[in-house]
C-alpha cells in the first residue's frame, strides 16, 4: 500500500490491481469463482477505493490512534511464569490449546493458587490447568460429512457449521469479541483471519452468501475503528501484527456483487487502515524504514510484514 500523495499516481493502481489479480487467482483452484473480467472489475473498484482513502487529504498520512481499551487479558503477559511452565510441559500436544483456554478467576489468583500448589507431591500439571481454566472446543468439531454431496454442495453445507455467531465478551478471554456473525476456518482456527477472510468470501459470493460477507465486512470495520487496525486475527495475542491488507478488496469484491454504493459505508475504515499501513512514511529517509513501511534509495515507498512484539509468539514452544 504505497504513500498518499497530492498527485495519487496512477501507477499505484496498477501495482496494486497486479497484486490483487495474482493473489485471487492463487486462491480459486476447484472453486467455482468470479470470470476474470468479473475479478478484474473487483480489482479496479477496490483499488479506487483504496485510492481514495489515500488521496482524500493532501496533508501527510498521520497514523491513527486507536481509541483507549480497557485492559485486555494475554495470557503470556498475564499468567506470566504458569505461561511458560505449561507451554514447555507437553501437557498440549497443541501449542495454540492453552492461549486459547479462559482462566475461570482472574490470572492474579490463577498464578497465586499455582505458586502454592507447584511444589507439593503428586501435583499435576494437567489437573491444574483442567481445574482453573476453561478449555477452547474444536470449531465445527460436530460436522458430519454427507457422502451423497458433491463438492459444491458439500462447500455450501460447511458454511453454518464454521460460522460463530455475535460473541459476547468474556472476562479472561483471548477473544477480541465481534458484533457480527463471521466464519473460521475451523479446527484449532477458533477465530477469524484477516486476509483468508477475502478467499472465504470468494465462496460465500459464489454461494449466494452476501450477507455473511457484509457481516464479516462490518466486523473488520468495528476492529479498525476499536483496535486502530485489522489484526492477524481476533486475538488478543494477534494485536501486535496485521496481515496482508485485503480490506479494500473484500469491499470491492462485495459492493461488484451487491451495489457499488455499498463501498461508501466503509470509507472511513479503508481511510484508517490505510493509515495504519502507511504510518511514518511522510518522515523517512531514502534507505531507511520505521515499522511497515520501509523508503527505497530511489524513493518509492513499500510496505512490509512487521511484528511489533519481538519476543516468541505465544502460540509456539
Amino acid at each position: 500500500m504505497p504513500a498518499a500523495s497530492t498527485a495519487c499516481p496512477r501507477k499505484r493502481i496498477v501495482l496494486e490491481e497486479n497484486g490483487v489479480q495474482r493473489a485471487a487467482t492463487f486462491g480459486e483452484p476447484g472453486v467455482k469463482a468470479p470470470s476474470l473480467t468479473a475479478l478484474g472489475r473487483v480489482v479496479r473498484l477496490s483499488a479506487t477505493f483504496a485510492l481514495a482513502a489515500g488521496c482524500r487529504s493532501a496533508t501527510p498520512t498521520v497514523a491513527p490512534k486507536a481509541p483507549e481499551q480497557a485492559a485486555v487479558y494475554e495470557p503470556s503477559r498475564a499468567l506470566n511464569g504458569l505461561f511458560h511452565d505449561v507451554q514447555l510441559s507437553g501437557v498440549f500436544p497443541d501449542s495454540k490449546t492453552f492461549v486459547d483456554a479462559r482462566p475461570l478467576e482472574t490470572p492474579a489468583q490463577v498464578t497465586a493458587a499455582y505458586a502454592a500448589e507447584r511444589s507439593a507431591s503428586g501435583f499435576s500439571m494437567r489437573t491444574f490447568v483442567e481445574k482453573h481454566f476453561e478449555m477452547p472446543r474444536a470449531a465445527g468439531a460436530g460436522v458430519k460429512t454427507d457422502t451423497s454431496l458433491n463438492m459444491e454442495q458439500h462447500a455450501k453445507a460447511l458454511w453454518d457449521a464454521l460460522t460463530r455467531s455475535p460473541d459476547t465478551s468474556k472476562a479472561q478471554s483471548s477473544l477480541i469479541p465481534l458484533p457480527h456473525p463471521y466464519v473460521v476456518p475451523g479446527g484449532r482456527f477458533r477465530e477469524i483471519y484477516y486476509w483468508d477472510s477475502y478467499f472465504t468470501m470468494l465462496g460465500l459470493i459464489a454461494s449466494g452468501r452476501a450477507d455473511l460477507v457484509r457481516s464479516m465486512l462490518d466486523n473488520f470495520a468495528h476492529l479498525v475503528r476499536t483496535v486502530g487496525h485489522i489484526p492477524n486475527g481476533n486475538r488478543t495475542y494477534y494485536l501486535s501484527r496485521s496481515q496482508p491488507p485485503y480490506f479494500g478488496a473484500m469491499v470491492g469484491l462485495y459492493a461488484t456483487a451487491t451495489d457499488t454504493g455499498q463501498a461508501l459505508r466503509y470509507l472511513d475504515a479503508l481511510e484508517l487502515e490505510h493509515a495504519f499501513w502507511m504510518e511514518g512514511a511522510d518522515k523517512l529517509a531514502a534507505g531507511d524504514a520505521h515499522r511497515r513501511v520501509v523508503r527505497l534509495k530511489s524513493g518509492a515507498v513499500l510496505n512490509r510484514y512487521w511484528d511489533d512484539r519481538s519476543d516468541p509468539r505465544p502460540t509456539s514452544t
